[in-house]
């Protein structure tokens, strides 16, 4: 946590996650007990997200989409 605070570094997207929760969260990831590589399921461009935002509060599928401007399309 203290990296993420000296470096001002921001967390984004925690929804449905309280942040008393994130020094055992960020613990776990760093002692290799949590791969939060494993919960993205879609890579999307820019381009992509209007559309996926449109979906996603009626879309029941799990996981989590990452926008990114330099996604690759698939």
């Amino acid at each position: 946590m203290h990296r993420v605070i000296g470096l001002e570094l921001a967390i984004l997207g925690s929804h449905g996650m309280s942040a008393r929760s994130y020094p055992e969260m960020l613990s776990l990831m760093a002692q290799g007990h949590l791969d939060p590589s494993r919960l993205i399921t879609r890579m999307l461009t820019l381009d992509e997200a209007p559309a996926a935002l449109q979906t996603m509060a009626s879309n029941p599928h799990p996981g989590v989409s990452v926008i990114h401007p330099f996604a690759a399309t698939a």
